[in-house]
């Protein structure tokens, strides 16, 4: 990258996390001196959010490209500090899903173009994919309906409470389409929106495809008063893509419930926690590599997919690097799928609950390092104080725990690695000069609880959603880190 530039949210389309600036040293460093302070913005009114910053910004053409929880975008001087712009979207606060906003994309329309040559691209709160003038903040009149393309059509909103969907993550653009996915509530209902990932003329917002995990051979919009697929699979994190191959990679999540999958669907399994490659071009699938089986564990692929050129015997092949929350490293041929490091399948613990189809074995890497941790026991259990450290020693022998992949049941469970896994959104950075990965692993278990829908019930569990309006629940759940 010239200068210093960061021009996409992993600093390229290959997400290496890289950069090659050399100024900053480990004799310098300790010299190093607060510049300025951006105060990127308050907390909303939506009742939805969670408020996180979580951005990571760009660096383009001599600006600081950002936003704040409630897709605010700001351009900064990235030497000052000073605001150059500021664009305060417009949500609709009754609407609005998780607030955050993990960053924007930045493209360069190869051609003449009427307004906004150079563009951000950003998905907001309240479901819509939105461009504005890169130099100036103004909306791009162009896009979509005058700045604005609506994400929840085709998503069957109306049944479904407020605030379960939106996009988290900025669209990965390739070949001149913008990719963009969405955040679905977990562990709230059975029925829940559809994890539908579309791709959009990146100049004028029209819609090319959409990739339904319902219905993965049909790529274009729902008839009219039809709805995608419900509680399918979805990818919320970032994706990454191949300019050269045309293929977008999507690291794809569950549908919901994340710990109990009676209610999925063949076409759901296929998809949940696997890296599914697409043609750009026209949403068809080109492979599909599952890194863990039945997920019941919120295991979500989460980190952003690493390309690179991986050494094989007799030059390199185009590779896939996918770090996951079991703390697992897979490495794949990124034009097929197949991986380039050895896998094995090996037994995990069963399932007990009725109904439960869970799957005998899971993929293990064990061509790569394992990030998993140890089994733990009894002695790595913690407490501020020792009467704390007692306590959590009780619980870990009263809850069940069979190590990595014990399945919930009614009762305690402990799930080690958990939710946060391992390896999460953070993904993985890749200096490809020296050859090196560098991994920030996490080590936390989750102690989790099914319980009956009487006591759920007697809770009050998920009042404000209901879902046994929506038929059958599954048993809640209780989780706490460890």
């Amino acid at each position: 990258a010239a200068d210093g530039e960061w021009a996409s949210y992993g600093n390229s389309p290959y997400g290496t996390r890289y950069s090659p600036l050399a100024q900053i040293t480990p004799a310098n460093v300790a010299g190093l001196e607060q510049a300025w302070v951006y105060h990127a913005g308050q907390p909303g009114p939506d009742r939805h959010s969670a408020h996180q910053l979580e951005v990571t910004p760009l660096m383009v053409d001599g600006l600081l490209y950002g936003c704040d929880a409630h897709t605010a975008v700001f351009a900064l001087d990235p030497v000052t500090g000073k605001q150059v712009w500021r664009h305060n979207t417009p949500i609709d606060a009754a609407i609005g899903g998780r607030g955050v906003c993990r960053g924007v994309s930045y493209y360069r329309a190869p051609g003449p173009v009427d307004e906004c040559p150079t563009r951000i691209l950003v998905g907001t709160v309240d479901n819509r994919l939105i461009a504005l003038d890169a130099k100036t903040g103004k909306s791009c009149l162009g896009f979509g309906d005058k700045g604005s393309v609506d994400l929840s059509e085709g998503e069957g909103l109306s049944k479904f409470a407020p605030g379960l969907i939106n996009p988290t993550s900025p669209p990965t653009i390739v070949r001149g389409v913008a990719v963009i996915g969405a955040y679905v509530v977990d562990n709230q209902a059975v029925d829940v929106p559809p994890g539908v990932i579309r791709g959009y003329d990146a100049v004028t917002g029209q819609l090319k495809w959409a990739f339904d995990p319902g219905r993965p051979d049909e790529h274009g919009a729902p008839a009219p008063g039809q709805a995608y697929v419900p509680s399918t699979p979805n990818s919320w994190p970032v994706f990454s893509g191949d300019e050269a191959l045309g293929l977008v990679y999507l690291p794809m999540g569950n549908g919901s419930p994340d710990f109990y999958g009676v209610k999925r669907t063949p076409e759901t399994d296929r998809f949940s926690s696997a890296v599914v490659a697409l043609d750009v071009e026209t949403g068809a699938v080109r492979w599909v590599f599952q890194a863990i089986h039945h997920d019941l564990w919120d295991y979500d692929l989460a980190a952003q997919p690493v390309l690179t050129d991986f050494p094989v015997a007799g030059g390199t092949v185009p590779a896939l690097i996918e770090a996951t929350k079991t703390g697992q490293i897979f490495v794949l041929d990124r034009r097929t799928g197949q991986p380039l490091t050895k896998v094995e399948e090996k037994p995990v613990p069963a399932s007990i609950i009725a109904g439960e189809r869970a799957s005998p074995t899971q993929p293990f890497s064990t061509g790569m390092p394992d990030f998993a941790g140890p089994r733990l026991t009894e002695a790595d259990m913690w407490g501020i104080s020792p009467f704390d450290q007692l306590y959590c020693r009780i619980q870990f022998r009263r809850a069940h725990y069979e190590g990595m992949y014990t399945p919930l049941r009614l009762g305690p469970t402990i799930r080690s690695p958990g939710e946060l896994g391992g390896i999460d959104w953070g993904s993985v950075s890749l200096d490809e000069k020296h050859q090196l990965l560098i991994v920030n692993s996490n080590l936390m278990a989750d102690y989790d609880e099914f319980i009956s829908r009487q006591q759920a019930d007697k809770e009050h569990v998920f009042a404000d959603l209901d879902p046994r309006k929506k038929g059958a629940p599954p048993p809640p759940y209780r989780s706490a880190a460890m």
